[in-house]
């Protein structure tokens, strides 16, 4: 199963340890990313985890290092729903791919209104985030059984071995050692 994942220069898959703090929720000073992080390493019953993409290119940054991972199913310690995640931590938050849906659904039903678009989109958006979840909470729905093609992340044990490694790039495509 081929997985991507993005990291600061200086950060290896391969060795080292994890720290919570420099993940991008809790610089970005998201307030539920503390609660979140430590509910998620009770659950998974370790701290030590790498965040992973199902396709390539979900992010991007001109300091991070793209990891292109091919790993066995088994290596895969779970499948989280990333709607449920979000709402855990308590950030409002849409892929790209969900965003262009309603941008395009918006731009069909009103090619010539700005004013109805904004707020066709705005209401997708809150009905959206209106769900509730199918079991108790939005802990409750954070993993799933099986990998979905959309809205949904793979979290990995941290360290992974080194043959799960196919390359690492910056993003501006050129390869970068593995380290």
């Amino acid at each position: 199963m081929q997985l991507w994942s993005w990291q600061g220069h200086g950060h290896s898959l391969l060795s080292g340890h994890v720290e919570w703090g420099e993940s991008d929720y809790y610089r970005r000073d998201v307030p539920g990313a503390p609660a979140a992080y430590e509910g998620l390493s009770h659950l998974l019953g370790t701290d030590q985890i790498l965040w992973c993409y199902l396709q390539q290119g979900v992010e991007s940054g001109s300091d991070k290092i793209e990891w292109h991972l091919d790993i066995p199913r088994t290596g895969v310690l779970r499948f989280v729903d990333d709607f449920a995640w979000h709402s855990v931590l308590g950030e409002h938050c849409v892929t790209p791919e969900l965003h262009n849906r309603w941008y395009g659904e918006a731009l069909q039903r009103y090619p010539y209104d700005v004013d109805a678009r904004t707020q066709f989109r705005e209401e997708r958006r809150k009905k959206y985030w209106d769900r509730q979840p199918s079991k108790g909470s939005w802990s409750d729905a954070l993993f799933l059984d099986e990998r979905r093609e959309q809205e949904c992340t793979a979290i990995l044990r941290h360290p992974i071995p080194r043959c799960w490694v196919l390359r690492c790039q910056s993003s501006d495509g050129k390869q970068v050692p593995i380290c």
